[in-house]
């Protein structure tokens, strides 16, 4: 209650309250939290044992992100629709959030060189619009993701390929 005394009103403190950042709990306490939810022996953190409750396993969809961005860099035409389905058409929006976080994870190695550094925030950039395509302005994550197809593939044309140093 003392944290809450400086604001006048319940939104502030709600607001205040969801701006807090927290922090992941230690690898030996989230250990302890998890043997104590469950029988069987599990050895990651907590949010690598709420993933398992996902409908797709995260190496699944980090494997179509994979796919998705070798096809982007090898300029072959991939349908964004093929794969909605194997990833439980992105419900819940955690499999987008993996999903989307993998595709950065792919175009790291542009960091490496300046061009590349430079191709590499505006492909981060295309990434963000496609989630906030998908979480802002409801657009389906099929559609979103042929738009991230488009603008990932235009990228890439316009810098000569430079997404095949990724591969």
């Amino acid at each position: 209650n003392r944290y809450f005394s400086s604001f006048s009103n319940t939104k502030s403190k709600i607001s205040f309250a969801c701006s807090l950042a927290f922090l992941e709990a230690k690898t030996a306490y989230s250990l302890m939290v998890i043997s104590g939810l469950e029988t069987s022996s599990f050895n990651g953190s907590i949010n690598d044992y709420l993933l398992t409750f996902l409908p797709v396993p995260p190496t699944k969809i980090k494997e179509f992100a994979v796919e998705f961005f070798k096809s982007v860099a090898n300029r072959n035409i991939i349908e964004a629709g093929s794969f909605n389905s194997e990833l439980n058409k992105f419900e819940p929006k955690k499999i987008l959030s993996i999903f989307l976080t993998e595709l950065i994870n792919c175009q790291k190695k542009l960091l490496n060189s300046q061009i590349g550094t430079e191709v590499s925030a505006k492909c981060v950039n295309i990434i963000r619009n496609c989630w906030i395509n998908v979480n802002l302005y409801n657009l389906s994550t099929v559609a979103a993701l042929e738009i991230l197809y488009k603008d990932l593939s235009v990228l890439n044309s316009q810098n000569e390929g430079i997404f095949r140093i990724c591969l």
